[in-house]
């Protein structure tokens, strides 16, 4: 029996073809995506369904998979078609972004904020650096959640020695949060700050990403504070 969705689907795909997505709704950028894993099945209602539930085409792609599993007509093979998307996104951002990887601490910011943004779960980001301010290493940690990542000041510690780093800049980012840091953060930044000292590495700072906005333990002084603390 014909597929009575056929002619629909070929329409819209043809109309991405010749147009791009400038002219779609995002009910029908979801249907695209849906075809793809959802062979035999009026997509349509689905994807109003999906946009009715998350408020919106980021929202669907933001949300966790046994979230997306809880819409109608949803199987997991579905809600991780979808959620991997955000990932290739990132993934992409990263690629871009390592075409031009900084050779000086001075690049770090503007690369991490473009990487750091990008990502819809939070992140870490930091890198070593010689005594010449030469970057010789970068390191990226995530836990899959929005609100944490699973690091600990031992494993940071543990890879300036093995890197013979001078020194390190930390950066992370909060999704769809303020860039203010949280008491754990402060506590972090601390710890690891005194870890490094004592075996002659320098912290140089700790930026904090939120979409519009960004943190700097060093620009607000908390780094000088941290210096004088453990002198």
């Amino acid at each position: 029996m014909q597929n009575p969705n056929a002619g629909h689907r070929e329409r819209l795909r043809e109309r991405f073809l010749n147009d791009g997505l400038d002219g779609f709704q995002d009910h029908e950028v979801l249907e695209l995506l849906l075809f793809q894993c959802i062979p035999q099945k009026d997509t349509n209602r689905l994807a109003h369904n999906l946009l009715d539930k998350f408020g919106s085409l980021p929202g669907v792609l933001n949300a966790p998979v046994a979230s997306l599993c809880e819409v109608k007509g949803v199987s997991k093979v579905t809600a991780t078609n979808l959620a991997v998307l955000r990932e290739i996104y990132f993934r992409y951002k990263l690629r871009i972004a390592d075409q031009n990887l900084p050779l000086k601490v001075t690049d770090a910011v503007s690369y991490a904020q473009k990487v750091l943004t990008a990502s819809n779960v939070e992140r870490l980001l930091i890198f070593y650096f010689d005594h010449s301010s030469r970057i010789i290493a970068r390191k990226m940690y995530c836990s899959n959640r929005i609100d944490t990542v699973d690091v600990s000041v031992k494993t940071l510690v543990a890879d300036a020695i093995g890197y013979a780093a001078a020194g390190a800049i930390l950066f992370h980012n909060h999704p769809g949060g303020k860039a203010t840091p949280s008491k754990s953060d402060e506590e972090f930044t601390e710890n690891l700050y005194m870890s490094l000292r004592g075996i002659g590495i320098v912290l140089v700072d700790h930026c904090i990403f939120s979409d519009n906005d960004v943190y700097s333990f060093k620009t607000t002084g908390k780094m000088d504070t941290l210096a004088e603390k453990y002198h």
